[in-house]
């Protein structure tokens, strides 16, 4: 249940209890023995949010681009388990890879479990390396559809030159079936397959947000710390949790770095106890990639 205490929208309005409690009665949680489990996947960008509204609450002034509804993001192709709508049909409750929350059910299309695994399951495909790539709708790339993520994963049909690549993208029918399209990325853009797992792999695409915005939850495609991270580490198959504190408990070495140790000592922390230089850093609840050193200082 959603806690209450004092909200603004972005007009700094205050948001009333009302208000709260109308986004309440739209839901409908029926007995867990009737909620049935469904499969779907994500037909493009979307915001899962904590409750079913469009509207930003924010703590205050100061904090203006923090929207305390922002879960999380979903991109193109992402697989989600549906669970409830709300009573207008406009909002559907899922649970992806790494959160769950509600998500605008025009942005999900239905499928079968059959269509859901071979998805995932899918051999040949591509993953997204740069922070965002253009999807288009034609081969000579002048149909511009929508872009997606660092990581996303998108079943390959064929490349069509040294420059361009076809893949399958889905998409919904008039009533929230899925059905599949393709569509054609640059292949500059991407990688058959996952990434070879290697330092400097890792800091290659590390070093591809460079001047991305910081958004909190990924809002309006963008992307925070621990996003930052996901996306990253996903170039290689290898899914995260979404939030920072649930990443540090995901690898199986943990280093305490204290506050109150000089620049140096943190350097011969890190760098005593671990193999390689790539590594999730959280400080501060702030996670960051271990990049070496320079003049002995860590980076």
């Amino acid at each position: 249940m959603f806690y209450y205490r004092k909200y603004i929208d972005n007009n700094f309005n205050t948001i009333s209890k009302d208000y709260v409690n109308k986004i309440y009665n739209n839901i409908k949680i029926p007995g867990t023995k009737k909620i049935k489990a469904k499969y779907a996947i994500a037909t493009s960008y979307s915001d899962i949010r904590l409750l079913p509204t469009d509207k930003n609450f924010l703590y205050d002034k100061t904090t203006y681009d923090i929207d305390r509804m922002q879960v999380a993001s979903v991109d193109i192709g992402t697989p989600l388990i549906t669970l409830i709508s709300t009573k207008d049909k406009q909002w559907t409750f899922v649970i992806s890879y790494e959160s769950e929350g509600w998500i605008k059910t025009k942005d999900i299309a239905s499928t079968t479990k059959e269509t859901f695994s071979n998805w995932i399951n899918e051999k040949d495909f591509v993953i997204v390396t740069d922070t965002k790539a253009d999807v288009f709708l034609d081969e000579k790339m002048t149909k511009y559809y929508d872009y997606i993520r660092m990581s996303t994963k998108l079943p390959k049909v064929k490349k069509i030159n040294d420059e361009i690549v076809c893949v399958k993208i889905p998409k919904s029918t008039n009533k929230g079936n899925l059905i599949f399209e393709k569509a054609y990325l640059y292949s500059y853009d991407t990688n058959n397959g996952y990434l070879k797992y290697t330092q400097r792999n890792v800091l290659q695409q590390a070093f591809e947000h460079i001047n991305s915005p910081y958004s909190w939850g990924g809002y309006d495609g963008e992307q925070d710390c621990s996003t930052f991270i996901r996306q990253i580490f996903g170039c290689f198959g290898l899914i995260l949790p979404r939030n920072s504190l649930a990443q540090i408990k995901s690898g199986n070495k943990q280093i305490n770095i204290s506050s109150k140790l000089s620049d140096s000592e943190k350097s011969k922390e890190i760098i005593s106890k671990t193999k390689r230089n790539y590594f999730k850093n959280h400080t501060c609840n702030i996670f960051t990639v271990f990049t070496g050193t320079y003049n002995a200082l860590y980076r």
